[in-house]
């Protein structure tokens, strides 16, 4: 892997730096969180395509677990649960 050093960097390197600063996270933190998702997305076919829906399926996972119900409805589904207990302790 070629890393380039601050004397050599390309134009591109520098947008892309540039780019990672505009996110408002260290640098460092961005690079390893790409790490993570590279690392993460491995198996068949091209990894940036698996990254890419990797991000989606986990975006689509993070907005379903963060969904509320309404109040009325999560009773409802609470009094379900434990319909089998005694009266009382209802």
């Amino acid at each position: 892997m070629n890393i380039p050093t601050s004397s050599f960097l390309t134009d591109t390197d520098q947008t892309g730096i540039l780019l990672i600063r505009s996110l408002g996270i260290p640098p460092m933190d961005a690079f390893l969180l790409l790490k993570d998702l590279l690392d993460t997305s491995r198996g068949r076919g091209d990894r940036i395509t698996r990254a890419k829906r990797c991000i989606r399926l986990g975006g689509e996972a993070l907005a379903d677990r963060e969904t509320s119900v309404p109040f009325s409805q999560a009773v409802r589904a609470s009094l379900e649960a434990r319909k089998h207990r005694r009266p009382r302790t209802l």
